[in-house]
Formats: C-alpha cells, sequence, structure tokens
C-alpha cells in the first residue's frame, strides 16, 4: 500500500509541476504528454505485480487482497489519467486561463 501512496504523490507533484509550466507559458497541450508519461509510470509500478504474472495454459486467475486492490487502483489511474490527458489542455484554459 505504501507503493500506491509514493506513486499518487508523484504524480500530483509531476502534474502540479506540469500545471504550472503551462499556466505560465500558456501551453495547456503539455499536460495531456506529461499526463500520458506519468499514467504509464503509474500503472507499471503500481501493477507490476500483475503485470508479471505467467499463468499456465487454462490457468483461471483470481484476484483476490493485494492483488486486486493493486488492480483496482491500476484501472481507477487510467481512468483518471485519460480524462487529464484528452481533456487536461481545455479545461486547463477554460479554469486557470493562462498568466
Amino acid at each position: 500500500m505504501r507503493r500506491h501512496l509514493i506513486v499518487t504523490y508523484i504524480a500530483v507533484v509531476v502534474l502540479l509541476l506540469a500545471g504550472r509550466y503551462a499556466w505560465q507559458n500558456c501551453l495547456w497541450e503539455i499536460m495531456s504528454s506529461i499526463t500520458a508519461a506519468a499514467i504509464v509510470a503509474a500503472i507499471i509500478i503500481i501493477g507490476w505485480s500483475v503485470i508479471r504474472m505467467r499463468p499456465e495454459a487454462g490457468d483461471e486467475i483470481m484476484l483476490r487482497g493485494e492483488l486486486l486492490a493493486t488492480t483496482r487502483v491500476a484501472l481507477v489511474v487510467i481512468c483518471f489519467g485519460v480524462l487529464i490527458a484528452g481533456f487536461g489542455d481545455v479545461f486547463g484554459k477554460w479554469m486557470f486561463g493562462c498568466r
């Protein structure tokens, strides 16, 4: 669970820095690129245990305990990241404008 918090804090800090840069230079399109990179990195870090699983032919994978929590967090990160990457420039200009 500590890994999830670390990834969340890093992603928030990166997004805040990107937002500040976008606001200062009126380049809200940069949010899409940075958000996409942050989301990919977060998914790889959070879902590493799921990614490296190698089920045998015909095996069923049951998601229980920490593996289920990891998968849920990865899915939430994907959904949140897609929204920011897709609409970050529009909402950024609309809500914050430019310096």
